[in-house]
């Protein structure tokens, strides 16, 4: 198995995990999303921190339990952490918490008019030279991955998520 695979197993394992912690808190979840870069090119891709006088806390990894109850909790509305994106490296480590990220429009793709800034910020930022992968779980509790643009739809067949080894 490669590391991109590994990398995007784990991912959609987050993700999942993200979408039935959120399907259990749904009255207090803000919504969350989720960029995977490549940190050899982590300076091509446009963010700036929303809370720069908060660091992010070194060792959480994306397929661990403790990095989704950890991030299901600055999910709250009252959570000063629960606004923007946060940052994975390829290596699956948590780096950056609540990111103003800013990819560019593509104006020949159209928008998805049932969906908001989150979501498309989302899209368009898979297209972004250095975005691995990148996903959302939106408030009212459905989820995206989106790599190079392409959307995949998680569903809530949570009975099937499994932790990755």
């Amino acid at each position: 198995m490669t590391a991109h695979s590994v990398l995007t197993r784990n991912f959609q394992w987050l993700i999942k995990e993200l979408l039935r912690g959120a399907i259990q808190k749904k009255d207090d979840f803000s919504g969350i999303g989720i960029v995977v870069y490549d940190c050899r090119l982590l300076d091509k891709i446009q963010h700036s921190s929303l809370r720069p006088s908060t660091k992010c806390p070194q060792g959480f990894r994306m397929d661990e339990d403790s990095t989704v109850k950890f991030l299901l909790g600055i999910s709250s509305s009252v959570h000063s952490l629960h606004d923007g994106f946060h940052f994975f490296n390829e290596k699956g480590f948590l780096t950056h918490l609540s990111q103003y990220f800013v990819p560019p429009v593509i104006p020949e793709i159209e928008s998805n008019e049932s969906y908001g800034t989150r979501y498309h910020s989302a899209f368009y930022g898979s297209y972004v030279r250095g975005v691995v992968l990148t996903g959302v779980v939106l408030h009212c509790t459905e989820a995206f991955i989106f790599n190079k643009g392409k959307a995949c739809r998680i569903q809530d067949e949570l009975s099937a998520c499994h932790q990755p080894k």
